[in-house]
Protein backbone atom coordinates (compact mmCIF):
# COMPACT_ATOMS: atom_id res chain seq x y z
CA UNK A 1 0.00 0.00 0.00
CA UNK A 2 1.17 3.27 -0.68
CA UNK A 3 -0.04 4.44 2.50
CA UNK A 4 3.12 3.39 3.70
CA UNK A 5 5.30 5.94 2.57
CA UNK A 6 2.81 8.23 4.95
CA UNK A 7 3.85 7.14 8.21
CA UNK A 8 5.90 7.92 10.60
CA UNK A 9 8.17 4.66 10.54
CA UNK A 10 8.58 5.05 6.90
CA UNK A 11 10.21 8.21 7.07
CA UNK A 12 12.37 7.40 10.38
CA UNK A 13 13.51 5.00 8.45
CA UNK A 14 14.08 7.20 5.38
CA UNK A 15 15.84 9.95 7.65
CA UNK A 16 18.21 6.98 8.97
CA UNK A 17 18.90 5.61 5.61
CA UNK A 18 19.98 9.12 4.09
CA UNK A 19 22.15 9.84 7.63
CA UNK A 20 23.62 6.42 7.01
CA UNK A 21 24.42 7.09 3.23
CA UNK A 22 25.68 10.87 4.84
CA UNK A 23 28.05 8.84 6.92
CA UNK A 24 29.28 6.36 4.43
CA UNK A 25 30.24 9.22 1.49
CA UNK A 26 31.98 10.92 4.54
CA UNK A 27 34.28 7.79 5.38
CA UNK A 28 34.85 7.23 1.71
CA UNK A 29 36.10 10.48 1.42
Amino acid sequence: PLDIRDTKEFLDIAHRVREGLRAGHAYDE
